[in-house]
């Protein structure tokens, strides 16, 4: 019995050396590729300097063979300038990538920037020839059409509002983002995770 108590310990000794020896460290570099994209579009009509964007992954992030970031994983970006669409002149929106989280639950931090620019077309230019047109149109009515036809005028700063939305910025949730690991970071793989609540733990 003596016996058996001084060898009973040992296996239970060799488990838990087994089970510490399960979890595993990966070293991921600064700079390691990460490739992301936005859950919602990001437009430069409603889109406002500090708002949180939230982000996902679109690949796994893979290190030393081990997956240190899983397709999928959650993330943030920030939206870091706005300009905001004329009937001339097209939108700006900046984003600025801040985290994704790792295996671990643990939040990496990422750098990258991603800009999207509206398109500015002969809004302005044919709006302004409607607006020219309406006015020669008037001066060749008689009294009674000419009031209806002016009140069509004023509806041209309805035109010109539509056309600054279509100049607007956007982001689209379909694109494809390359942005990158910020510092040197150790991920620890194994089974359990923690679900972080700030920032106080990016890397």
């Amino acid at each position: 019995m003596q016996l058996l108590s001084r060898i009973a310990p040992v296996p239970i000794a060799v488990l838990a050396f087994a089970l510490l020896g399960a979890a595993k460290t990966i070293h991921v570099p600064t700079q390691t590729p990460v490739t992301v994209h936005v859950v919602n579009d990001i437009s430069s009509a409603k889109a406002n300097v500090g708002d949180a964007v939230p982000i996902l992954v679109a690949e796994d992030v893979v290190v030393g063979g081990y997956v240190v970031i899983a397709k999928s994983a959650d993330g943030m970006a920030k939206v870091a300038g706005v300009t905001p669409a004329t009937s001339s002149a097209p939108g700006q929106v900046q984003l600025s990538f801040v985290w994704v989280r790792a295996v671990d639950g643990s939040r990496i931090g990422i750098v990258g920037v991603q800009e999207g620019v509206g398109r500015a077309g002969s809004s302005a230019a044919d709006a302004t020839s409607t607006l020219y047109d309406t006015g020669n149109a008037a001066s060749s009515v008689g009294a009674s059409q000419a009031s209806g036809v002016l009140g069509g005028a004023q509806s041209l700063m309805g035109i010109f509002a539509k056309h600054a939305r279509q100049n607007d910025a956007s982001v689209s949730q379909k694109q494809a983002i390359s942005v990158a690991v910020k510092n040197p970071n150790g991920v620890t793989i194994a089974s359990s995770q923690k679900a972080a609540t700030d920032d106080s733990d990016i890397k």
